[in-house]
């Protein structure tokens, strides 16, 4: 009896000691995923990624963007002052509240009032362009410099970002591209900056697409991926699901109707 009763001890006591180990199995496993953010599968940790952002209103806000050096502030220093300024390059945002805008083809009509944001060219501050105020945008105003070519090529890349924001693409934000400075000789007209900016985009379409990995801005808040254009097509702005204009401007010269009319019509 005594060696019976001696067995049942051991039996008993390695019960104990494998239901010991199995909870402290399952300890671990719960203190993993509380300080990873991960899950086991098998010896591979899935990483638990957030929720993609859902927009679901316009913004209220004009917003200005480009390059550095095309001519955003001085536009932006047109709409509120209704004068040409020399500038110099911006470091922070310029916000002015309640700007009035008019018809440029109804002098006596009413004026709509709006927010203008012109926000630096500079890459450090792409990703505050690109995660909090292009979000706040109702309409935006892309300018580009139509006389220096190297700003052209910048000019390519930052429109690429912000044409496959999800934000931009899913509430179709209307984009106007203003070309600055037509009224110089040596100015691109916007038609040959239009056929520039869908090749230069067209090729950075294809270069993203067979390096993936390598994304625009404010892709890393978002699953799905936004594709520029038709597959198996050369890209055109046509193709986009919101509307892009070309406007020929120019601060110096005081020749900005044409913005005028477009945020009038977008506000």
């Amino acid at each position: 009896m005594a060696g019976e009763s001696g067995d049942e001890d051991t039996q008993t006591w390695i019960f104990l000691a494998a239901l010991s180990a199995l909870i402290g199995i399952f300890v671990i496993i719960a203190i993993f995923k509380k300080t990873t953010g991960g899950k086991l599968t098998g010896s591979k940790v899935r990483v638990v990624k957030a929720a993609p952002k859902v927009y679901r209103k316009k913004g209220s806000q004009l917003l200005i963007a480009g390059p550095s050096q095309a001519g955003k502030t001085a536009l932006f220093g047109q709409l509120v002052h209704h004068t040409f300024v020399p500038t110099l390059t911006s470091i922070n945002e310029n916000i002015e509240n309640s700007v009035p805008v008019h018809d440029p083809s109804d002098e006596g009509g009413r004026a709509k009032n709006v927010t203008i944001v012109d926000f630096p060219g500079h890459n450090e501050n792409r990703h505050q362009l690109m995660n909090s105020y292009v979000p706040q945008a109702k309409a935006i105003l892309f300018v580009i410099d139509s006389v220096n070519e190297k700003i052209h090529k910048q000019g390519a890349q930052f429109l690429y970002d912000i044409l496959i924001h999800p934000y931009v693409h899913k509430l179709e934000i209307p984009v106007a591209i203003c070309c600055n400075k037509t009224d110089m000789h040596t100015a691109l007209s916007t038609s040959d900056l239009q056929n520039y900016l869908e090749r230069e985009l067209n090729v950075l379409r294809q270069s993203k697409s067979s390096a993936p990995g390598i994304e625009g801005f404010g892709d890393d808040d978002d699953d799905e991926k936004i594709s520029l254009g038709y597959d198996g097509e050369a890209f055109k702005f046509d193709q986009l699901p919101f509307t892009v204009d070309f406007l020929p401007v120019s601060a110096k010269a005081s020749k900005i109707d044409a913005i005028s009319e477009f945020v009038y019509n977008q506000f």
